[in-house]
């Protein structure tokens, strides 16, 4: 495994691991607070420098991802080992500095291999048309960098939040983000797919299942939906990686 790809990933200090933790009640920035230690689920082999490299790029929600997978929270532990795959983790920065972040760990990470690449729960608010617009330019600029980079682009669709939070203009711009990321991946000559967390996640009504929020108020998915979502996470790695 280069060690680049390794290093790529934000060192915390104690304060700043602190901040983290005080600044996810308003959204996706990092280790989810509502998380313990018997939820953050088992990892099949610990870490391994062997296995197709993937790079995981997100914010809270994907830091979860990877506590459920078994990661200790050290960069020393990267990558993690699972299923034939070597997962390392990139915490991106808040939009309008998503895409720019993003570039910059790809840079970082070996040509030719696998990116996935997704927004936070709180990146959508409802009915803004400026978020959507703006939302199509980063994904753009994230593939043409994965283009440049011969890497291979997942990314994931609208992630929904909790059913007090979710009204018709959420529902209708995350179905509208969801369309035309699919209609985008088509375009891009089979070197962009997308990851579908709305299908597993969502409910009938648009909300987040609620056997999978941490909470009644907290949109982070708790285990059981991590659960849910490795199955059709490493189905399409494998077909990507083909």
């Amino acid at each position: 495994m280069n060690s680049r790809f390794v290093r790529i990933v934000p060192t915390l200090t104690i304060l700043g691991a602190v901040m983290l933790v005080a600044l996810l009640g308003a959204g996706c920035a990092g280790q989810s607070e509502s998380e313990s230690e018997e939820d953050q689920g088992a990892i099949e082999g610990t870490s391994d420098s062997g296995g197709e490299p993937v790079l995981m790029l997100g914010r809270s929600v994907m830091w979860g991802w990877f506590k459920h997978w078994g990661w200790d929270g050290a960069v020393e532990s990267l990558p993690i080992g699972k299923s034939g795959y070597s997962l390392t983790y990139g915490e991106m920065q808040e939009p309008p500095a998503i895409a720019d972040s993003a570039m910059e760990f790809m840079d970082e990470a070996p040509e030719g291999s696998i990116v996935f690449f997704k927004f936070c729960f709180v990146d959508f608010h409802g009915g803004e048309d400026s978020t959507f617009e703006d939302q199509k330019q980063w994904v753009e600029q994230v593939a043409d960098k994965a283009e440049e980079r011969d890497q291979l682009l997942i990314v994931g669709n609208a992630l929904p939040k909790t059913d007090s939070e979710t009204d018709a203009a959420l529902v209708a711009e995350h179905e509208r983000f969801n369309e035309w990321l699919e209609d985008f991946a088509s375009e891009r000559d089979g070197k962009v797919w997308v990851y579908d967390f709305y299908g597993v996640l969502a409910d009938s009504g648009g909300a987040i299942k609620e056997s999978y929020a941490s909470a009644p108020d907290d949109p982070h998915p708790n285990d059981e939906a991590y659960s849910e979502l490795d199955p059709s996470l490493f189905d399409l790695l494998d077909e990507v990686a083909r």
